[in-house]
């Protein structure tokens, strides 16, 4: 499939899509001119999230005249892998902010998960076979922008989805934590089941994940059941590792870790994570 032809007139609808959702139709022109006035530091860099990304785009292209230049783009007509780039990206911004999208971070994030890593470099009639791995089956003669606004439904899709397991999983740590239920295999599978709920909504190497496993841990030790405890142990301390806290409070987890390593008689593990968490304590908080 070939959409360079289709790609200004996408922009342009995007544009005036996002213009008339925040502005109105008579502030179109009005909205378009200014873009090149402003600057990083203008009046639309106090704008956290609906504007801001437009000054990113700025700095890739000139908003001024460009989407009449670029009209004049037509069937048989080159257009440059720069400019195709720059049209692309200005859409993907335009329509992720149109739909809620946080940020530019949110934006890569989305279509990185869609599409894969490497998505920027990628050629567009490659998208509909990249996009079958989420779950997405798209028909032929589907406009640019149609592509665009599916990836990005069926990313909030899915971020609903987590954030339910995320909630729910937060849930059973609290009930397990202010009411402990009184059968242990009931409450050991309390937690395991938030710990595999967030890894599956935030990732295997996000803190919260260690944070599960650090209650199941806690769990374990009180219960003296010392394999599972140093097992949940060294399963939280891989996620530290690889995440690579820098924040103080993390000393805490490899102080806790340490004393119970000094507990079991492994003196040696004990003795690395006292290092950690003193490294945590004194150097990292100057950006060592």
């Amino acid at each position: 499939m070939e959409y360079k032809a289709d790609l200004t007139k996408s922009m342009e609808k995007s544009f005036r899509k996002l213009c008339g959702l925040y502005l109105g139709k008579r502030g179109i022109v009005a909205f378009r001119w200014n873009l090149d006035l402003l600057g990083e530091k203008g009046a639309l860099g106090g704008y956290k999230c609906h504007l801001r990304p437009f000054i990113a785009a700025k700095y890739f292209l000139n908003f001024h005249g460009f989407i009449e230049q670029a009209s004049s783009i037509g069937e048989g007509v080159k257009m440059s892998k720069q400019t195709e780039r720059a049209i692309t990206y200005i859409i993907l911004v335009l329509r992720g902010i149109t739909a809620g999208l946080e940020d530019l971070k949110e934006i890569n994030d989305c279509f990185c998960w869609a599409l894969g890593p490497d998505w920027e470099s990628i050629p567009i009639s490659d998208w509909p076979k990249r996009v079958q791995r989420i779950g997405l089956d798209w028909p032929e003669g589907i406009s640019f922008e149609e592509m665009v606004d599916s990836i990005i439904d069926k990313w909030k899709e899915v971020k609903r989805e987590r954030e339910h397991k995320r909630r729910f999983a937060h849930a059973l740590l609290n009930l397990v934590g202010v009411e402990p239920p009184d059968d242990y295999a009931q409450a050991e599978a309390y937690y395991q089941k938030a710990a595999e709920l967030l890894q599956e909504a935030l990732g295997s190497d996000h803190p919260e994940v260690a944070m599960a496993l650090m209650g199941l841990f806690l769990f374990y030790e009180a219960h003296q059941r010392y394999p599972q405890a140093e097992a949940t142990a060294e399963k939280m301390l891989k996620i530290l590792e690889r995440s690579k806290p820098k924040d103080p409070a993390a000393a805490e987890f490899f102080e806790e870790m340490a004393s119970f390593y000094k507990k079991i008689g492994k003196k040696a593990r004990a003795k690395e994570l006292e290092e950690r968490a003193r490294w945590l304590r004194s150097e990292a908080p100057k950006g060592h």
